[in-house]
């Protein structure tokens, strides 16, 4: 527990830092994916970055361990890829905010909301 609370604390000081990444350049990183093919060479299916994948799970990470307008089941396990349509979608519905942490707050909230 302990090691959780440490590690969301660098996250959310890193989420809020004056370098913190740009609506732009998460939207260029998450755009850039791997295309995963089977033994037969079959495309069949593709996978966001890590960089993006990390982003998203350690944000949504933060906000539920600081935040009591996000409630996780336990046993939930997001993944990358459902996490980024979360994003997207909110921002199709509501348009962006200031900055890309608030978006995703706000994302986020709408539908991890207690």
């Amino acid at each position: 527990m302990y090691l959780k609370t440490v590690v969301s604390l660098i996250l959310l000081s890193l989420a809020v830092s004056p370098n913190a990444m740009t609506l732009e350049s998460f939207e260029k990183e998450c755009s850039q994916e791997t295309i995963v093919f089977n033994k037969k060479g079959e495309q069949v299916g593709a996978k966001i970055g890590g960089y993006c994948s990390g982003y998203l799970l350690g944000a949504l990470e933060v906000l539920s361990a600081s935040s009591s307008k996000v409630c996780l089941k336990e046993s939930s396990n997001m993944s990358p890829n459902y996490l980024l349509s979360v994003y997207r979608s909110y921002l199709k519905d509501k348009g962006a905010s200031e900055n890309l942490q608030s978006t995703l707050v706000l994302a986020f909230e709408r539908a991890f909301g207690c």
